[in-house]
């Protein structure tokens, strides 16, 4: 599996949460990297450090929401805490499986749910966390 990078159509203008992509990137690589090492210990704990950095970014992009007045505050918290679930699951995986080769499913699903977060969904958040917000903004939740 290749490493991710980083893009600037990933940026969505608020430098915490630009810095909250960066972080999400950095540790799904390292995940990317001990997968591709074949270590499972290693692999734990590159998956702990991604939900991790998940969880500060989701904690305060939901913040900066409530904040800014976005409507659908709730179903995206909502969104998020889901994510989290799942990502939890893949960890409990990695953490009872002592071969990394049967997890080669799991991670890409990680990466998947993490990525189309910052790709797709934080993009249409925009306007609210950069306080440019006019008559087109997205007021869907983000498509969740």
């Amino acid at each position: 599996m290749r490493a991710i990078e980083w893009h600037a159509a990933f940026e969505v203008g608020h430098p915490s949460i630009d810095g909250g992509h960066h972080a999400i990137i950095a540790a799904l690589n390292e995940t990317i990297r001990a997968l591709n090492g074949s270590s499972s210990d290693r692999l734990s704990a590159a998956v702990t450090e991604a939900i991790e950095a998940a969880r500060q970014h989701f904690s305060q992009e939901e913040a900066l929401l409530a904040e800014a007045g976005f409507v659908d505050v709730d179903r995206h918290v909502a969104y998020h805490r889901r994510l989290l679930a799942e990502a939890e699951k893949i960890l409990d995986m990695c953490r009872k499986e002592r071969f990394p080769s049967r997890l080669e499913a799991r991670i890409p699903e990680l990466i998947h749910f993490l990525m189309a977060e910052i790709r797709d969904n934080d993009k249409e958040l925009r306007p609210y966390l950069t306080g440019s917000r006019d008559g087109a903004a997205a007021s869907d939740g983000g498509g969740k």
